[in-house]
């Protein structure tokens, strides 16, 4: 059986070749907590570091649509701010959905238009962090995301806003 991380394609997009471009993702498994509880406290936990194989290529269309979505978040705020000031806070908050939903569909059409598949769809599905995920292990940038509720938060606002 190949392994997916020994391969010298990129996992984002079989046309291309890995390049020197991974895509680092955090997995954190909790072993307890340190110092008392509550805001005294402070996570202990052991972190796996795992480079998903990424082309160049797919690289920079993963950067433009993180630069795609951070501008639309922009220009909806902006709207929203603008709608709220105006006394219009119900047509300020539909324009803004309507705007992050318009950001939403051309990043994806971006994706499609260039064969490369989404970084935060797919990453779960690399062979290597589906066996850390079964062993226990949970994706976070930083253990406090990962092992806490708050991370639930944050993922359900970095997927659908950010």
């Amino acid at each position: 059986m190949n392994d997916a991380s020994s391969s010298d394609s990129c996992w984002f997009s079989h046309v291309e070749r890995r390049n020197e471009y991974p895509l680092p993702v955090y997995l954190h498994q909790p072993t307890g907590i340190a110092g008392g509880t509550g805001p005294t406290g402070s996570i202990k936990a052991r972190s796996r570091r795992v480079l998903i194989p990424r082309s160049r290529f797919a690289s920079r269309v993963h950067k433009a649509g993180a630069i795609l979505r951070v501008t639309f978040l922009c220009i909806a705020v902006f709207w929203l701010i603008m709608g709220l000031t105006a006394d219009k806070a119900g047509s300020g908050i539909v324009a803004f959905l309507l705007i992050l939903a318009a950001g939403s569909l051309l990043m994806h059409f971006l994706y499609r238009l260039t064969g490369v598949r989404s970084k935060v769809s797919v990453y779960r599905k690399h062979p290597q962090i589906r066996s850390l995920i079964r062993e226990g292990y949970r994706p976070g940038s930083h253990p406090f995301f990962s092992t806490t509720p708050f991370g639930w938060i944050w993922m359900a606002i970095k997927r659908t806003v950010i």
